[in-house]
């Protein structure tokens, strides 16, 4: 995990394995587990004979990291840090559930594209960059990577979310085309503390893709938030959020059916359903 961006509290049961095969994961190999979290895929990487090391900001799920590795007998460290700030340990391949701006950031400002590293990512690929390969959700690249070719602009014009009230947060994210130069965040019409918005680059050396990083709360029940996420001189995209009656979720809308949709949210959202369209979607 990274200050100020707490999405993940560990990662899910089924992605464990594919990641761990994608890693090649083996008895003497060095594994360090980035934004460890909880420990689960630390624990797993131990089981399979490998010297494992994982970083965590949040002191409390360094603590249940470690101690999952001593109910089993297992030796492993894990340090509290920062992943942007602090050095990151040797390792013959990494492992990271992080958000896309977050794996943008690290894989640029932490000098593990310059190391040649194995990076398995899970739930998210790396922005700019093609995976090598992919299996059950994950992503293994070969850094430095190869890189992705991008249309300029946003891919999607619009993006809807469902928020469960009570203070509960969801994560989606939208990705963009940018030229090379300055990364410059643009947002209208957002609320503090209902939606946050982080990018993985400040500035890009070469032409390439930006992660937009949206951290969604509920509005105030039986309200419609819409604001706009731009980056200057590349577009703009709309955000769409309510307060779900049913389960939350998330959907990128194309410019056709957000030019059939945005007359009725403009008019108050009558007659449209955010839940429908994103399930139709999923």
């Amino acid at each position: 995990m990274v200050t100020g961006w707490p999405f993940f509290v560990a990662s899910p049961e089924e992605h464990v394995a594919p990641a761990l095969d994608l890693a090649e994961v083996g008895p003497g190999m060095r594994v360090g587990d980035l934004g460890c979290g909880d420990g689960r895929l630390l624990l797993a990487a131990a089981q399979r004979g490998a010297e494992v090391v994982g970083v965590e900001l949040d002191e409390q799920l360094a603590a249940t990291a470690r101690r999952r590795l001593a109910e089993a007998g297992l030796p492993g460290q894990v340090l509290v840090g920062d992943l942007l700030a602090d050095e990151l340990p040797e390792a013959d391949v990494y492992l990271a559930y992080l958000s896309p701006s977050m794996l943008q950031e690290l894989v640029a400002g932490t000098g593990l594209s310059t190391r040649g590293a194995r990076l398995v990512t899970v739930a998210y690929r790396v922005p700019g960059l093609v995976p090598n390969r992919a299996v059950g959700g994950c992503h293994r690249h070969d850094l430095p990577g190869l890189h992705r070719p991008v249309r300029r602009g946003f891919s999607a014009a619009a993006l809807l979310a469902v928020v469960p009230p009570g203070g509960r947060r969801l994560l989606a994210y939208a990705m963009a085309g940018h030229p090379a130069g300055p990364v410059r965040l643009e947002v209208a019409g957002g609320r503090p503390g209902v939606l946050e918005v982080r990018v993985g680059a400040r500035e890009l050396e070469r032409r390439g893709e930006v992660a937009v990083d949206l951290r969604l709360a509920a509005p105030p029940q039986g309200r419609i938030l819409r604001a706009q996420v731009g980056l200057a001189g590349v577009g703009v995209i709309e955000v769409v959020l309510a307060a779900a009656e049913r389960e939350p979720g998330w959907a990128l809308i194309g410019v056709e059916d957000w030019e059939r949709l945005e007359p009725g949210i403009v008019a108050g959202g009558a007659g449209v359903d955010l839940a429908a369209v994103i399930a139709a979607r999923s």
